[in-house]
């Protein structure tokens, strides 16, 4: 399992980082305005990004794929995963 950093811009992407290589693994692109918070689910397989856009991205951290964009009507500061 490797060692990973998410971080979010104003440029509204959001990078994953190897923190063992310090390389970039993925460039996760699905915003339209500043990403403002991630959250990892307790698995570790899923990502979600809300941002100012007004809505959440659901991001498959297999593949580094967008899965699905569920719009929340209002611009976000935070977004936070609890367990089941």
């Amino acid at each position: 399992r490797k060692l990973v950093l998410f971080t979010a811009s104003d440029e509204a992407e959001i990078k994953v980082w190897d923190l063992t290589s310090k390389a970039p693994l993925a460039t996760l692109d699905g915003h339209f305005s500043a990403v403002t918070g991630l959250a990892v689910s307790p698995c570790g397989k899923i990502l979600l990004s809300g941002a100012r856009d007004k809505v959440v991205n659901v991001w498959n951290l297999a593949t580094y794929k967008k899965a699905s964009t569920v719009p929340v009507f209002e611009a976000l500061e935070g977004v936070l995963l609890l367990p089941p």
